[in-house]
């Protein structure tokens, strides 16, 4: 296998167990859907011991609140036991986005400034709420939740390593209780 750098990689999920006897395997997944590891094509496996394979994805399909995903090569109970618990890795290079997607990753630690050009902070954590996502914005001891929403944010550009946001009246004096 060719050496990839751990900067290229995104942790995308994690090997429960086993499901079944036909080498499916429970995934508890951190991607927006299952359609992203069949988009990847392929994926990096890092085994608790440390063992890192590459497996090309046959098939993954939701279930309850898990993925139930078939690799190649994995096939029987005893080959995705083999697995168990190894964490899931997509190259970035195999992401694939929409016209004006940004993945979570690449927003941590951009700064943030105010329409009016004050940098209030840099992105710690994003938070995922059922209505929209939050930014955890933080500078010294002082940290903001900014919503995710077009109406706030105005401007993310990565290749700059800035989002500009345009709070509403009285966000920062809520943040600040």
């Amino acid at each position: 296998m060719r050496k990839v750098s751990p900067l290229d990689l995104i942790l995308v999920g994690k090997v429960i167990r086993p499901h079944g006897t036909g080498g499916l395997v429970r995934v508890a997944s951190y991607a927006g859907s299952e359609d992203s590891f069949i988009e990847a094509g392929s994926l990096l496996l890092k085994k608790p011991s440390g063992e890192i394979r590459r497996f090309r994805v046959i098939d993954a399909r939701p279930h309850k609140r898990v993925v139930l995903m078939r690799l190649e090569g994995i096939d029987s109970i005893p080959s995705a036991e083999n697995i168990r618990g190894a964490d899931i890795y997509i190259e970035t290079k195999n992401l694939s986005r929409t016209n004006d997607e940004v993945f979570w990753f690449e927003l941590i630690g951009l700064a943030v400034h105010l329409d009016t050009g004050e940098e209030i902070g840099r992105i710690s954590g994003i938070i995922p709420t059922p209505a929209h996502d939050i930014y955890v914005v933080r500078e010294g001891s002082k940290e903001y939740m900014i919503p995710a929403v077009h109406e706030v944010v105005e401007k993310i550009d990565i290749q700059a390593g800035r989002i500009v946001v345009k709070p509403p009246e009285g966000l920062f004096e809520v943040n600040e209780i």
